[in-house]
């Protein structure tokens, strides 16, 4: 069966960051859709008048009304394989031919962040450990990176099921879904993009979107322990593998923090598995 590629760039906003990207992306223009989730700048006039294909939203509906459209987009256009990357320059298009080379033989391809996690902020070191914690306590399997949004799915029957998810949480649905299924995607080595700013923090509605699509397959005591904390506002104390995860709420948020030294130590050996 012939392969066809879809790129999909997903933007909210980023009328700063979207020219660089899109120069970036020319060589692969006619594979590319740009999903503009409801910006209020000049996001998808920017993209139109580069020539890049535009899906608007009239407004911002999340990431998972993103995948839905994707997948709804690629189908419409006989698409084999998609490939998702963020809009904000965090995803470098240099690793597409990657991505899509190893959608030949695999049928979800994850980016991985942190092989060389040095330069990644303190407070996003301590969160992404304890999702990829979070994941192994619940379904036995040790991932180097649960939260990438940048990844490639092929067809194969039928494109992931998204319909019941609800924002952040389609990023960890799609790949627990796998889990359940026995297939562990493939990983494909990245750099880690933080932009500068005052505090790093975990969003409210992303963290609760990693609790829902756990709880969506498994339960236990844990589990309820950390969504009872994020539904009341409290602070986060909860173990887990070998970390203590202690989690500021500020507002809109949590500040979560660990042994930060111990847990690059663990990115890095991770790496040299996977």
């Amino acid at each position: 069966m012939k392969t066809s590629l879809l790129i999909a760039v997903a933007v909210f906003n980023e009328a700063v960051h979207l020219p660089e990207l899109l120069r970036q992306l020319m060589p692969f223009k006619d594979d590319v859709v740009v999903i503009d989730d409801g910006s209020s700048d000049s996001s998808a006039e920017i993209a139109t008048s580069n020539g890049f294909e535009v899906v608007k939203f009239p407004s911002n509906a999340g990431i998972a009304a993103v995948y839905r459209a994707v997948f709804s987009f690629a189908t419409q256009n006989n698409k084999t394989h998609v490939i998702f990357m963020d809009g904000d320059g965090q995803h470098n298009p240099v690793s597409i031919p990657f991505f899509e080379t190893a959608l030949q033989k695999h049928s979800f391809v994850l980016g991985s962040r942190f092989s060389d996690p040095e330069n990644v902020p303190d407070a996003k070191i301590a969160s992404n450990l304890f999702a990829v914690l979070l994941i192994e306590d619940s379904f036995g399997v040790t991932m180097p990176d649960v939260a990438c949004g940048y990844r490639g799915f092929q067809q194969g029957d039928s494109w992931p099921f998204v319909a019941g998810a609800f924002g952040y949480e389609v990023i960890y649905s799609t790949l627990i879904d796998q889990i359940v299924k026995g297939v562990n995607p493939h990983f494909i080595k990245m750099d880690a993009v933080y932009p500068p700013q005052e505090v790093y923090y975990t969003q409210n509605t992303e963290l609760l979107g990693l609790l829902s699509a756990v709880a969506r397959k498994t339960s236990n005591d844990l589990l309820h322990q950390i969504q009872t904390s994020v539904a009341e506002q409290s602070d986060i104390n909860v173990h887990l593998g070998e970390f203590n995860f202690f989690a500021k709420s500020i507002p809109h948020g949590y500040v979560f923090q660990t042994d930060t030294d111990k847990a690059k130590h663990f990115f890095r050996n991770l790496n040299t598995i996977w």
